[in-house]
């Protein structure tokens, strides 16, 4: 019986262990995080106004507010860091627009 419990035990290390690399490697999202937008790319709200779903492996977290925004991959986060303050305020903008419509 002890066994089979110190084997159980393993096998759930194990498991949090790849679950955990998967993780912080990008290719599975970060659960608990409270994404802006519902995870839509910023940057596609800020750019074009225009709602692109993501898994939110690709993040940045203002250190101001705290507050995450997801990108559909490095390059977007990238053009969006180029002005934060201006992409949040126009991506903000297109999101409550958006939600108008539906």
């Amino acid at each position: 019986m002890r066994v089979a419990v110190e084997r159980a035990a393993v096998g759930e290390t194990k498991r949090t262990l790849a679950l955990a690399l998967l993780t912080l490697s990008g290719l599975l999202p970060v659960q608990g995080v409270a994404e802006e937008f519902e995870g839509t790319c910023a940057w596609a709200l800020a750019d074009r106004g225009v709602e692109k779903k993501t898994n939110c492996s690709v993040s940045w977290t203002d250190p101001g507010t705290g507050k995450t925004y997801c990108f559909s991959n490095e390059q977007t986060k990238m053009l969006f860091l180029q002005e934060p303050e201006e992409n949040i305020s126009r991506a903000n903008d297109a999101f409550a627009k958006l939600r108008k419509k539906n």
